[in-house]
């Protein structure tokens, strides 16, 4: 399954909902910034520090806790399948197809 921009939105949606984001201020997708040939990059360098380590505990199905803060998070049920994600940066993370 090929990675789309609507299932690249809904993982940056998924992510701002998960971690608290405020309307207009959460997790934006980059389309075609190639990062390492990734079609879509998830960006938000206001998110919790370092969010893309914990996203990746948390789609893996495993509870996960804020290093900064050690507020416990719990997994994703609601990611769009077909979707490989990687992180990027701390900051960042890269959407390939699965």
């Amino acid at each position: 399954m090929a990675v789309t921009l609507k299932k690249a939105e809904k993982y940056a949606e998924a992510i701002g909902k998960k971690f608290g984001a405020e309307e207009g201020f959460g997790p934006q997708v980059l389309i075609g910034a190639q990062y390492y040939g990734a079609p879509f990059t998830v960006v938000w360098e206001e998110g919790p520090y370092e969010w893309t380590f914990l996203f990746q505990e948390l789609a893996a199905g495993y509870e996960a806790q804020d290093p900064e803060f050690g507020c416990k998070y719990q997994p994703f049920t609601n990611l769009p399948k077909g979707v490989y994600a990687e992180a990027y940066a701390s900051y960042s993370l890269n959407l390939y197809d699965e």
